[in-house]
């Protein structure tokens, strides 16, 4: 059954069916909608939570054994499955129908967190299986056009009152992306005494008393200034900036390449394709040149890189997060670690 996305929080709270499928490709609604779900596990009596990412080989066979595998201490688990490139795969989808056939109301559940499912994805027999014994919940995509007011709606909810100016200027600055702008509505809410929001508070949050920002990180790996973005991650980190906020951001840019690499591969206009995925004019040569750089497949196999370096953010894998940014940002420009030649520790 599908649960609109404005109500699936209230419905966490009342009750939990047996699997659950979070869709969408906005970070910052998916990964809300996912902490909410997780404060409403204990209400429900489930203890354990048992995260899984589907990458490279994944080992579904074990996956279904440790489904099959009493908990230690006899109560309800969660069954936490990302799959980053939405497709589970012949074994896979056996696997996530015979969970959805077998599930008790009161037994463990399965949370399928995935990005947008295609028309093709919907008719599948595990999104089927799943739609059959639980919850298909589609975040919705914020466009251009729609962020404007999507914006608003979120300094509303927290009590905030905006100048207009105010307003244009972040949605200009923040040019459609939502995990930046949940930010800056943080940032702003600490900021006002009262609920106003004026455009010199907007002008000071932006600035955030930084030297650098994540966006120019992005940007710096995408247009291939390789020295210049390993300066600016190393800066980054010595000013204290949580890396799961760097994951997020590169992690939302690369997603968007490969989708536009491959849209642009299947036949569609590049200014059309641009355009429908939320890429400014004014950034439009930055994500072509790393697309040229690195190509379809180079798009595609970096998406199974930052799966890795989201499960090491999250503390689910061992590793320097660090370094294995300062890795991601290399092979955004079609090397490896050891073939470029950076010298990222000194300021500028």
């Amino acid at each position: 059954m599908q649960i609109p996305y404005p109500k699936a929080t209230s419905q966490f709270a009342s009750d939990l069916p047996a699997a659950i499928a979070i869709s969408g490709t906005e970070t910052l609604l998916v990964e809300e909608l996912l902490n909410s779900l997780r404060k409403a596990l204990a209400v429900h009596g489930i203890d354990e939570r048992l995260p899984f990412t589907v990458e490279g080989r994944f080992d579904w066979e074990g996956f279904v054994q440790e489904g099959n595998a009493m908990s230690l201490f006899g109560s309800r688990r969660c069954y936490e499955l990302r799959m980053p490139g939405g497709k589970p795969g012949d074994k896979g989808s056996k696997a996530i129908s015979a969970f959805c056939e077998r599930a008790e109301p009161t037994g463990d559940i399965l949370v399928v967190i995935l990005p947008k499912l295609d028309k093709r994805q919907l008719q599948s027999k595990w999104v089927k299986a799943i739609d059959a014994s639980g919850w298909l919940i589609i975040c919705p995509e914020v466009g251009l056009n729609a962020f404007p007011a999507w914006l608003k709606k979120r300094f509303e909810s927290r009590g905030l009152r905006l100048q207009a100016d105010a307003m244009d200027l972040l949605v200009s600055c923040l040019e459609g992306n939502l995990l930046a702008a949940g930010q800056e509505v943080d940032k702003l809410q600490a900021l006002s005494s009262d609920g106003g929001v004026t455009i010199e508070m907007v002008r000071s949050s932006l600035s955030n008393q930084a030297r650098y920002t994540v966006f120019e990180l992005v940007d710096m790996a995408c247009s291939g200034e390789l020295v210049r973005a390993i300066r600016i991650l190393k800066g980054l980190q010595r000013e204290g900036i949580e890396p799961v906020v760097i994951v997020w951001s590169i992690a939302r840019e690369i997603r968007t390449m490969a989708r536009i690499a491959g849209e642009i591969s299947a036949g569609g206009s590049p200014s059309d394709v641009y355009r429908q995925n939320g890429v400014w004019r004014s950034r439009e040569t930055i994500v072509s040149s790393a697309i040229r750089r690195l190509g379809t497949d180079g798009c595609y196999n970096l998406l199974r890189r930052v799966g890795d370096l989201d499960q090491l953010v999250k503390g689910q894998r061992q590793g320097d997060v660090w370094l294995e940014l300062e890795r991601l940002i290399v092979a955004l420009n079609g090397l490896a670690l050891d073939e470029a030649q950076v010298s990222g520790g000194a300021g500028e």
